[in-house]
């Protein structure tokens, strides 16, 4: 019976679910701030056959999580980037050194598209990688995301921003300026990444898959054709689970 537990523990939320293998049993995401209340949830889920996780937060952090899924005792995998898995092929110079988020999200964008493409994850951090139409992540950027830049500048300078600034081409007010240069920042990177795709490494692409919950704040300005993954990691680790799965039963 497979019973998924997939937890993707960010930066800044815990998100998870349980999956039957089919499709999504239950889904639910909590900050680190409300972490306390994600025993209670546990409690009323049925036993998890396997549990796969893709941790990037404090070390502190994850005793934390260890010490929920414990009652259970069911085998824990911490997902790490491997050279290759899934199909999908690892040209970091040190692959483990990769973000195993951004692993799970390459997989589980190679899985839907099978071609190439840019994967962007916007959350505390943006991260725009490049997948080939062969599988392979052949590299990528990481910046803040849109809130963690918007908090570098304030608390490092002197700026006033009362949260209602809106984004306009060529900005007149202190508000303004900040959301807009944040957005053109942004979504200038990606543009670059694609770019650069086309004209260095001539490869062409037809989309680009977009996800995490910064996502919504550029989404209306990116003129890239895309589609949106709700949470590419968890959607990875199902990938992982499977694959790891059948490869034991051969």
């Amino acid at each position: 019976m497979f019973n998924l537990l997939a937890i993707d523990c960010g930066n800044s939320f815990v998100k998870w679910g349980l999956h039957d293998g089919d499709s999504w049993i239950t889904k639910h995401k909590v900050s680190w701030n409300e972490i306390d209340s994600l025993h209670s949830k546990f409690l009323n889920i049925s036993k998890p056959s396997h549990i796969y996780i893709s941790f990037v937060a404090r070390d502190d952090l994850k005793i934390y999580i260890d010490k929920l899924i414990f009652s259970w005792q069911v085998d824990v995998h911490w997902i790490v980037s491997r050279s290759s898995q899934c199909h999908v092929t690892n040209s970091y110079v040190n692959p483990v050194q990769l973000g195993c988020d951004r692993w799970a999200a390459l997989i589980a964008s190679w899985i839907r598209l099978r071609e190439a493409c840019l994967v962007i994850n916007v959350g505390t951090a943006m991260t725009v990688d490049v997948l080939t139409n062969d599988g392979i992540f052949y590299g990528g950027i990481i910046l803040p995301g849109v809130f963690s830049m918007q908090n570098c500048l304030l608390s490092n300078t002197k700026l006033i921003y009362s949260h209602d600034g809106q984004f306009h081409d060529f900005p007149r007010s202190t508000e303004d300026g900040l959301i807009s240069g944040t957005i053109h920042a942004l979504i200038g990177a990606i543009e670059r990444m694609h770019n650069l795709m086309a004209v260095q490494l001539k490869i062409p692409i037809n989309q680009c898959v977009i996800s995490g919950g910064g996502a919504c704040q550029i989404i209306p300005f990116l003129k890239l054709s895309y589609i949106w993954i709700e949470d590419s990691v968890l959607e990875g680790l199902v990938v992982i689970a499977k694959d790891d799965i059948l490869n034991t039963q051969l």
